[in-house]
């Protein structure tokens, strides 16, 4: 009787699992919710990395942590120095003459950021030391003397110059129309050596000057870290924003910092926190921006950028962003998953492709749209949890369609789409284009034709777990279904292969063609072609040999990146 009392309990677990690994979803793409939000950006720009990080969305740069070139200290005269990271304060600074600014260095930098196609984040202030390049900045505050310790008019007056020199053209500045400016960067940390009233007069002193001359700017702070392994600094969070009300002071947003978070979905209940505590304070149009994130700052990160997990980890954090109260999200570092961190060689790895998703999502289909998909976990954000997320959209024409799906920690191996809402006939055929993140593949695309109605179900009995789904619909008007699959034919032979790999890839037109080898960590192997194809069938040849013995045994990924999108497949060396 035991025994069959454990088979029948054991039975009854089956039945669950079962029941459990399949998700079905219904999206309704008949109602609104919002439009998707433009909210990536990074700190640091690396070369050769702007048209990645581009790809994956990211808009603006912060100017934080570029080491001698944009900390105050680096372009202005108001320390002395000994060379070794030793300050005193100038008394002869004058921020008002020109001959006591050196912006060669900042400029440059700025000039790079901006010809690179990027808005700037300006953070004023000064960045992480750097041991290995000295001197190190100066932490200590920017008071007009050690004996008037509670006055910052020279600083405040210096940062006003310093929009002067960039949006204005001031000696010999540019016109960069730099929108946010942050002052400082997390005085909870190490950032601040004075006191926490400092920080708060000094705030008011530049905030007062800034929008005096610039009343357009956006001007906030502290860049604060309410919830790291620092803890919460109430200081820098309640006791700052309710001085800043107290005394009238302006603040377009508050910044904040969070690294070491393991269930993305936990940081909703900072950002609510902090919306609140603004709100309370009459700041109910101050933006609630995230000016660094991500889940260390150490050689983990390249591990997790080529992992499936990373991809939906990174995922689950945008949509995290997207369905909460968070306005802006800054990458710190801007590149990861197209940088290794210890070579400095560029790589395409499952989290740039994960972000290329959202990207395609928010670039073609902007308006939001119901979905019942999630199984999250509300706050915890420091302890792993389970994360299923998905965002639904479609765009303003209602002519494509989008489900996005991030399979971060969750017991879902399958998923139904139960479409509703669409604006098909039976007359009508549609092209379902998916893209699939996982073990198997860094990046993989498929295209299915069916006949349209206003419900569409799919089935996918293969969910990646972790990973990324990326489905995409539209009607297909002026191709035939022949037409498609030829305009995505790819054939590659022999495979497995031990010599020459041929390449064969057919167009219906002319069209650019990015064709190229990865390994399985994401980074590029070869360039096989780049430039223009025209009409019909071409060949190209990966010469293993001619490689001089660097291509080892095993799987690589051959893409081919055209205007249409980007197709896969595996190649086996043995």
């Amino acid at each position: 009787m035991k025994t069959k009392l454990i088979l029948f309990v054991m039975f009854l677990l089956a039945v669950f699992n079962t029941t459990y690994g399949q998700k079905n979803i219904t999206v309704d793409f008949s109602t609104t919710i919002d439009t998707v939000k433009d909210l990536l950006g990074g700190n640091l720009l690396f070369d050769n990395t702007a048209s990645l990080l581009h790809n994956e969305g990211l808009k603006i740069i912060r100017s934080h942590d570029f080491h001698h070139s944009l900390d105050y200290s680096d372009y202005s005269a108001f320390w002395n120095s000994n060379g070794s990271g030793n300050y005193t304060l100038n008394m002869s600074f004058d921020p008002e003459n020109p001959a006591d600014y050196f912006w060669y260095k900042a400029d440059s930098v700025i000039s790079f950021i901006k010809n690179n196609s990027f808005d700037i984040f300006f953070r004023i202030g000064v960045s992480y030391p750097n041991p290995n390049t000295p001197p190190l900045p100066p932490y200590d505050p920017p008071c007009n003397s050690s004996a008037d310790n509670l006055n910052f008019s020279r600083f405040a007056s210096l940062c006003k110059h310093i929009i002067k020199h960039y949006n204005n053209g001031w000696d010999n500045g540019q016109n960069d129309s730099i929108t946010y400016w942050e002052v400082w960067n997390e005085p909870g940390g190490l950032f601040w050596n004075g006191s926490v009233l400092q920080f708060y007069k000094m705030y008011q002193a530049v905030s007062d000057s800034i929008k005096n001359y610039a009343p357009n700017c956006k001007i906030g702070a502290p860049g604060a870290v309410p919830s790291t392994s620092i803890g919460v600094h109430t200081a820098y969070r309640e006791g700052f924003i309710n001085f800043c009300s107290q005394n009238n002071l302006p603040l377009d947003f508050y910044s904040w910092h969070l690294y070491g978070y393991k269930n993305p979905y936990g940081i909703k209940e900072i950002a609510d926190t902090i919306r609140a505590i603004l709100d309370d304070n009459g700041y109910t149009n101050a933006e609630n921006i995230i000016s660094e994130i991500n889940s260390s700052l150490d050689s983990t990160l390249d591990t997790l950028a080529i992992s499936p997990y990373g991809a939906a980890y990174y995922l689950s954090t945008i949509l995290t962003a997207q369905k909460s109260c968070i306005d802006k999200l800054f990458w710190y570092p801007s590149c990861v998953g197209i940088r290794d961190m210890a070579t400095g060689d560029t790589i395409h790895s499952r989290v740039y492709y994960g972000m290329t998703c959202f990207h395609n999502l928010q670039e073609t289909t902007p308006v939001e749209v119901p979905n019942d998909g999630d199984i999250v976990v509300d706050g915890n954000w420091d302890n792993y949890e389970t994360n299923f997320m998905v965002l639904s959209s479609k765009s303003e024409d209602n002519q494509k369609f989008s489900v996005l799906i991030s399979n971060l920690s969750s017991n879902v191996d399958s998923v139904v789409l139960n479409l509703h809402g669409l604006p098909f006939t039976t007359n009508d055929t549609v092209k379902i284009t998916k893209q699939i993140i996982s073990s198997n593949y860094i990046f993989n695309t498929e295209e299915t034709v069916v006949t349209g109605d206003s419900v569409i179900t799919i089935n996918n009995f293969n969910c990646p777990n972790p990973g990324v789904l990326f489905y995409q619909l539209e009607k297909r008007t002026t191709t035939s279904t022949n037409e498609m699959v030829a305009n995505t034919n790819i054939d590659i032979y022999p495979n497995p292969a031990s010599q020459n790999v041929n390449i064969i890839y057919s167009c219906n037109k002319k069209e650019s063609c990015n064709i190229s080898i990865y390994n399985m960590t994401g980074k590029k192997i070869k360039t096989i072609f780049s430039g223009n194809l025209q009409q019909g069938k071409h060949k190209f040849v990966w010469n293993v040999p001619g490689e001089n013995n660097k291509i080892r045994r095993g799987s690589y990924i051959c893409t081919i990146q055209t205007e249409n999108g980007c197709i896969t497949k595996k190649i086996i060396i043995n």
